[in-house]
């Protein structure tokens, strides 16, 4: 049975979180930062930029320093995840990116997600398939990537900075090589056996993986920066790297194709929201899994939390169960708008 829908996204946000709040200048709002301690945290007036990676964190306050803005910054926070973060999504992922427009005070959901490879066969993932199980992870489980063109697609509406600046301290990183540490170490040892022989030899020394401290070196990946630095995300869509994306899925049997990338575009959406105690919360709409967590707030609003007592055994047991309900509801109703929408107008009725 052929299947042609987004991916339904479970994880994988993307993006930083940017706050910029006046028009200050970088030294101005150098000078009226301050440091993040173990007892004291970090305040600024200007902006601030909040990421899983310091080298990805310096990435986006460079771009601020240079003048750019959140959206700029955003671009290159993303791109460096891409270097630090290996074993996350990146140049071929998708994710989930939730934008406000303060000249117009307006919410968008910018949705990165491709549509699954129109070759699909659903009947693969399942019984009685012979390596039903294995067809889950590897090359047939790949979709198609939407993130150059979301990122392009944000600069392209919000963006200051000329777009190859964005890219300049990915490429640099993953050039010249930065120290890994347990976290990305781990996840490198666990995967290590399954890389083919070209990437353990950066992965890895000697046929061993990287260790934490090591320096990881990812000249190709550097490579794939610059040209989407210079040709921009049609490179991937449909261009050298979309093409060699196309050679490799076909050698390793999996159905992600140059046209799966060719129509790939990213796409806007209104966002959805709710009033929680007289404050508007506002997620990504579906297919992104965000509406769960409006469920959980909704249930949560018909409890007295002060009444319950803070981290009290009623508290933690209300909110445990709510929080396991807020789950079930993905589980069920999460899917495609466009071919089986989640009934929000009861999942987010009082």
């Amino acid at each position: 049975m052929k299947i042609r829908s987004r991916l339904i996204q479970t994880c994988g946000l993307l993006f930083p979180v940017l706050i910029l709040t006046s028009c200050l200048s970088p030294a101005m709002a150098q000078e009226e930062a301050t440091a993040n301690t173990a007892d004291q945290p970090a305040i600024g007036t200007a902006g601030m930029v909040s990421s899983a990676h310091p080298l990805a964190t310096e990435a986006g306050i460079e771009i601020l320093d240079a003048g750019g803005n959140a959206f700029d910054a955003a671009v290159a926070v993303a791109a460096m995840l891409n270097v630090v973060e290996p074993m996350m999504s990146g140049i071929g992922g998708y994710g989930t990116i939730l934008i406000y427009d303060a000249t117009t005070e307006e919410t968008w959901f910018l949705n990165p997600s491709g549509r699954i490879p129109a070759a699909v066969d659903s009947d693969v993932y399942r019984e009685p398939t012979p390596g039903y199980r294995q067809n889950r992870r590897g090359a047939k489980a790949v979709s198609t990537p939407g993130n150059a063109n979301a990122w392009e697609a944000m600069w392209e509406r919000y963006g200051r900075l000329d777009w190859p600046e964005l890219f300049n301290s990915a490429i640099a990183t993953a050039r010249d090589g930065f120290e890994i540490d347990s976290r990305a170490a781990g996840s490198i040892e666990r995967a290590f056996q399954s890389f083919p022989a070209h990437a353990q030899a950066f992965y890895g020394h000697n046929g061993e993986p990287l260790d934490a401290g090591d320096l990881l070196i990812q000249k190709d990946l550097a490579s794939s920066f610059q040209q989407i630095a210079t040709y921009g995300a049609r490179v991937v869509h449909g261009g050298g790297l979309g093409l060699a994306i196309h050679e490799a899925m076909r050698d390793a049997g999996g159905f992600l194709t140059i046209d799966d990338l060719t129509g790939n575009e990213a796409e806007w959406w209104d966002p959805i929201s709710m009033n929680y105690r007289g404050h508007e919360i506002v997620t990504a709409a579906p297919p992104a899994n965000s509406f769960p967590a409006l469920v959980r707030l909704g249930m949560m609003s018909l409890y007295d939390p002060s009444e319950l007592g803070h981290n009290s055994v009623e508290y933690l047991h209300t909110f445990a169960e709510v929080t396991k309900h807020g789950f079930w509801t993905r589980l069920r109703w999460a899917g495609d708008p466009e071919v089986n929408s989640p009934p929000l107008g009861l999942l987010l009725s009082e």
